[in-house]
């Protein structure tokens, strides 16, 4: 979901008494696990890191998931993103294949470059993308990415960062200017 930076273990395992509508906040407490040695085939296991964290939704992902709300009384289960029987989407399959479909079609269309590896991963690298554009602060956004290691946050995305040199040489420059004057001004009314 790249407007949430989720992982796509944290997608598959969103259940709907992870999301409350009215602060427009989901909190990811959970990833999935699939494994043969759980009768359901999976197991609900703490995020990478143990860290439980909640994401503000913006209007898009509000809405689609508040679209999706009118599936969660006819499932057994609690899962989002699940198949008919209410069973969680494996991170492998349903939603792995729909994404690929998704982008190879637009790769056929030559709104993306087809050379270009795009995996569902890469929607947590837009999601970040996005922040460091708008200048977000890098701490800000390893927090957004719920990253263990601030190391990690800036080794991927510091290079995104726009070259604010110039525009920072100036404003210290005008701060300094302003300084002086001051300065100046000052020493002429002793």
């Amino acid at each position: 979901m790249v407007f949430t930076g989720m992982r796509i273990s944290e997608v598959c395992g969103l259940r709907y008494c992870d999301i409350n509508f009215e602060r427009r906040m989901l909190t990811v407490s959970k990833q999935i696990y699939f494994t043969t040695s759980s009768p359901d085939g999976f197991i609900l296991i703490p995020p990478k890191y143990n860290n439980i964290s909640s994401i503000f939704l913006n209007d898009i992902a509000y809405n689609v998931l508040l679209n999706k709300t009118s599936n969660q009384q006819t499932k057994a289960m609690d899962f989002v993103f699940s198949d008919p029987d209410g069973y969680p989407y494996r991170k492998d399959g349903f939603i792995k294949n729909q994404f690929e479909k998704a982008i190879n079609k637009m790769k056929a269309l030559r709104a993306l470059d087809p050379a270009k590896n795009i995996t569902f991963h890469t929607l947590r690298h837009t999601y970040a993308s996005m922040f460091v554009y708008l200048n977000e602060n890098i701490y800000t956004v390893q927090h957004l990415l719920r990253h263990k290691d601030f190391r990690l946050t800036y080794n991927t995305n510091a290079h995104m960062y726009p070259d604010n040199k110039p525009t920072s040489f100036a404003t210290i420059n005008n701060e300094f200017n302003y300084l002086m004057n001051d300065d100046i001004d000052d020493d002429e009314e002793d």
